[in-house]
């Protein structure tokens, strides 16, 4: 929650603000793009016998937790597509300004780490044991990590209107 905060806040976007742009007709819709979503949880649930933490792996319940006070509606779309998770939120809701369906998308993209997905990794062998070194010929493996971002999407025209300075240009 948090997160999805300090970006709209760096967008201009305060829960005030976009209850007013609501009021005005502005569709505001938010896009998640996860590969493991709650898996974390849910191995934690599992091994613990916890089943009240089962419902911190739902989408449903993760998206609503994280834009609970941010002044859009609770709810939101998922999207996994495994590495290309992230990037698949943000088309999605680029496609959606593009079709009309929405005004402002908020596009968030985040993988919690996971024992699932390290040991699934593993067993690939994938993950690298030595240095990480990406761009030369023998190269090997990769890391598993995790992270986040929040991205504000929304037309020019839009973000100019609210005096916003986009940071970048989806063409």
């Amino acid at each position: 929650r948090g997160v999805i905060g300090a970006g709209l806040r760096e967008a201009g976007l305060e829960p005030a603000v976009i209850e007013e742009l609501r009021a005005a007709g502005t569709t505001v819709e938010a896009v998640f793009g996860t590969t493991l979503g709650g898996m974390r949880h849910l191995g934690h649930a599992i091994r613990n016998d916890a089943m009240g933490d089962y419902a911190r792996t739902l989408t449903a319940t993760v998206n609503r937790d994280a834009l609970e006070g941010t002044g859009i509606a609770l709810g939101g779309s998922t999207i996994s597509a495994a590495c290309a998770s992230g990037v698949s939120s943000m088309s999605l809701g680029a496609t959606a300004i593009l079709l009309g369906e929405a005004d402002i998308v908020i596009a968030v993209s985040y993988d919690p780490i996971s024992e699932f997905a390290f040991a699934g990794f593993s067993c690939l062998r994938l993950v690298a044991e030595g240095p990480l070194r990406p761009f030369t010929a023998d190269r090997e493996g990769m890391r598993v990590g995790e992270g986040y971002g929040v991205f504000v999407l929304e037309r020019a025209s839009g973000a100019a209107a609210r005096g916003a300075v986009p940071l970048a240009r989806v063409l």
